[in-house]
C-alpha cells in the first residue's frame, strides 16, 4: 500500500507536503517552492476544465436557435448576482430591443437569438491559494 501511495503521489505531483503534512522544508521560500511544484503538476486539470466549459458553451450557442424557436420569457442571472427577465422572440425584427413605459423605464427586453453572432467567455476563476 505504501508503494502504491508513493507512486500515486509521484504520478500526480501531489506529495504529502502539498497537503499540509510536515516535510523537511523549513523556510517559507522552500515551502512555497514545494507548493508551486504541486500547482504546476496539476495545472492541466484546471486548464482542461476551462476548455471544456468554453466548448460546452459553444455547443449550447449552436443549439439555442433550434431549441428556442417559439416566443417565451426567460429568467437571467446578471453578473452582479441579480436576476432579470428577457423575452425571447425568434420572429422579432431586431436582435435586441427595449419596450419602455410612459416614464421611460424599460418594461420588456426582447431578444432574438437568430440575429447576430455570439461567442462564449468562460472563467473558471483563480486556483485556490496553497
Amino acid at each position: 500500500m505504501q508503494i502504491a501511495r508513493q507512486e500515486l503521489m509521484e504520478v500526480s505531483g501531489q506529495y504529502q507536503a502539498e497537503m499540509g503534512a510536515p516535510s523537511n522544508e523549513r523556510s517559507g521560500k522552500a515551502i512555497q517552492e514545494r507548493q508551486r511544484q504541486g500547482d504546476n503538476a496539476t495545472y492541466h486539470f484546471i486548464d482542461h476544465l476551462s476548455i471544456g466549459i468554453r466548448f460546452t458553451g459553444k455547443i449550447v450557442l449552436d443549439l439555442i436557435p433550434h431549441i428556442y424557436d417559439t416566443p417565451r420569457v426567460m429568467q437571467l442571472l446578471n453578473e452582479d448576482g441579480s436576476t432579470g427577465e428577457v423575452n425571447l422572440d425568434p420572429q422579432a425584427k431586431q436582435a435586441y430591443s427595449d419596450e419602455k413605459d410612459e416614464r421611460g423605464q424599460a418594461v420588456q427586453r426582447i431578444f432574438n437569438p437568430n440575429i447576430g453572432k455570439y461567442d462564449v467567455q468562460a472563467d473558471t476563476g483563480p486556483d485556490y491559494g496553497t
